[in-house]
């Protein structure tokens, strides 16, 4: 706001614009790009606060620096296709987006209600348990045992092969997987069993919705 009523004040002394001499207009033209420089500073603060913030996390380092924002006022946070590996600062976000990362530890991630980790190097998920929408599709999961309270579960595109905890998960999608075992899953409501080697279907009948 300064820089643009200094910029006023020198076009309203020169009625006549032929009258501004070189220097003046070198002038004008700094602070006009400081003014840009401004104006890109802040709307880049807004994105970030208005939860689209790609355009700012483009370098891996540049979570620090936002930790205050990060855990007081940030609900949802899209990190797909981003160099981003240390999500240490991201445990009090509501909806984080991972897909096709760097990311391999996500420990500090058991507090996120929606978390998509599909196309990751994640392998060890021991600490999601309590969250609520979990997409682990297309990694190297293969221990899942600690996600039995997980409301909504992607595992396609997986090496999972033992389902053993997860009969109380709602909706299970397990399309892809060596999954052959799924007498454990009888009270899960939505089961994706899509290309999987399942033999035995007897321990289903009350699955709501059942894809094969």
């Amino acid at each position: 706001m300064v820089l643009g009523i200094q910029v006023f004040k020198i076009l309203e002394t020169h009625d006549d614009f032929s009258c501004i001499d070189l220097k003046m207009i070198f002038n004008v033209q700094r602070i006009c790009s400081e003014l840009r420089n401004f104006g890109m500073r802040m709307r880049r603060q807004w994105r970030l606060t208005h939860f689209q913030s790609n355009y700012v996390y483009q370098q891996q380092q540049i979570v620090p620096k936002f930790a205050y924002y990060l855990q007081n006022y940030i609900h949802t946070l899209d990190l797909s296709y981003t160099r981003v590996t240390d999500v240490s600062m991201l445990g009090h976000v509501h909806t984080l987006y991972l897909f096709n990362t760097r990311v391999t530890d996500v420990s500090a991630l058991g507090n996120v209600h929606t978390l998509n980790l599909s196309r990751t190097q994640v392998t060890d998920v021991s600490a999601l348990g309590n969250v609520h929408t979990l997409n682990l599709s297309s990694t190297r999961v293969t221990d899942i045992s600690a996600l039995g309270h997980v409301h909504t579960l992607y595992l396609n595109d997986t090496p999972v092969a033992d389902v053993s905890a997860l009969g109380h998960v709602h909706t299970l999608n397990l399309s892809f997987t060596q999954v052959t075992n799924v007498s454990a899953l009888g009270n899960v409501h939505t089961l994706n069993l899509r290309n999987c080697r399942v033999m035995d279907f007897s321990a289903l009948q009350n699955v709501k919705k059942l894809i094969q």
